[in-house]
């Protein structure tokens, strides 16, 4: 119905919000559900991110990361992947740096529910390069000589200031007949 804003001494702030409900749905919700839905709500990309992270790596790195790539990372990438996924292709943008290497490629058949570039039924072919970009014309063929059908593709540069520092691409890939990659037999062989 209204909010009302209450700042306080220092940097803290309160946000009052004032809502109607009926009784019923009122008396449903318990306090901890509402405590972990409003935590859920506020916290950022890369926050979320974070999270991610440290489940794999020191909390101090994990922060460091995602606070470079959560402003390395356009608004469109941040809105795509979930935070889990992001969080993994940085540790392989990360590894790549660490070994030097300008290539990486990664396979992945997502839950049905999950979408790859927009397509559903298909295997995500993830492109990570540094300090290079790639010529579709090249690479192309390259793919269909596998057996590929390319159905989409989304380019995401990951720098800042204008400074692209690697680009991830992101396909939509099926096998000739049409369906999602049996990715733990041909994976490797790709």
């Amino acid at each position: 119905l209204n909010y009302h804003l209450a700042l306080g001494e220092g940097d803290q702030a309160r946000l009052h919000f004032y809502l109607a409900a009926d009784p019923e749905r009122v008396a449903a919700v318990t306090v901890p559900e509402l405590e972990d839905t409003v935590a859920t709500l506020i916290r950022t990309w890369a926050d979320r991110v974070q999270e991610g992270l440290e489940l794999s790596m020191p909390s101090d790195e994990a922060t460091r990361l995602a606070d470079h790539y959560g402003e390395a990372f356009s608004r469109e990438y941040q809105a795509a992947p979930p935070p889990e996924v992001a969080a993994t292709d940085i540790a392989e943008l990360e590894a790549m740096s660490a070994g030097n290497r300008v290539v990486s490629i990664a396979l992945t058949n997502r839950d049905d529910k999950t979408p790859v570039v927009g397509v559903s039924g298909a295997t995500e072919l993830k492109l990570f390069l540094r300090q290079t970009r790639l010529v579709l014309s090249d690479f192309m063929p390259i793919l269909e000589n596998a057996g590929l059908r390319v159905i989409a593709m989304k380019p995401y540069e990951v720098g800042r200031n204008g400074a692209p520092e690697a680009t991830i691409y992101v396909f939509a890939v099926q096998d000739s007949a049409g369906q999602p990659l049996n990715v733990e037999k041909r994976g490797d062989l790709l």
